[in-house]
């Protein structure tokens, strides 16, 4: 899960260093969400157990006012996964092809717009059932205190892009629509 937690370090650091390799620990506050509907209702999915990451060391470069990143990816098991209803739970993660791809993974490539008027981008390689796309994430950054931040990352992500069927039940009359959105926030500090 070596993911955002640099860019806490990079905003924090002056502007003139063009690589830099950051130390980061990710807070056990730090969570993932997805939120969706269907023609019924809306539903929204965390992770069980937070994430776990321990120390990582991640590589950045800042070229004008983008920031590329090496060393960022963040591993979700399927199966932490959990809903406020069971059945949407098993639906989600039938539909997200567990068995065969048991892991979400989110790699942050690049982060844009943080020092001009430009909207800030987070250039993110998202995997899911064993497809890959790049997504442009919105991000937002709150400094917590000198050594720590928090990071908000949000997307709306189309199922089909990754070959995933939304899930139905009662035989079709139920029909989770093809957006869904993601919610990523981490609570990263510095060491």
């Amino acid at each position: 899960m070596k993911f955002f937690y640099i860019i806490i370090f990079l905003i924090c650091t002056q502007t003139s260093i063009a690589q830099s390799i950051s130390q980061i620990v990710l807070d056990r506050e730090s969570s993932f969400q997805i939120t969706g509907t269907s023609n019924i209702n809306q539903f929204k999915c965390k992770i069980k157990q937070g994430f776990h990451e321990g120390k990582m060391a991640i590589w950045s470069r800042i070229e004008g006012d983008k920031i590329s990143f090496k060393n960022t990816s963040v591993t979700i098991n399927v199966n932490q996964i959990e809903c406020a209803n069971n059945h949407i739970t098993s639906d989600l993660r039938e539909a997200l092809k567990e068995e065969e791809y048991p892991t979400i993974s989110l790699e942050l490539l690049s982060i844009s717009g943080h020092y001009t008027l430009e909207k800030d981008v987070a250039k993110t390689l998202i995997t899911m059932a064993g497809k890959s796309k790049i997504y442009n994430l919105d991000y937002d950054v709150k400094f917590l205190n000198d050594k720590s931040l928090q990071i908000r990352l949000k997307a709306n992500i189309q199922l089909q892009d990754f070959d995933i069927t939304p899930p139905t039940a009662l035989m079709g009359l139920i029909k989770v629509n093809d957006t869904i959105t993601i919610d990523l926030n981490f609570v990263i500090t510095l060491i």
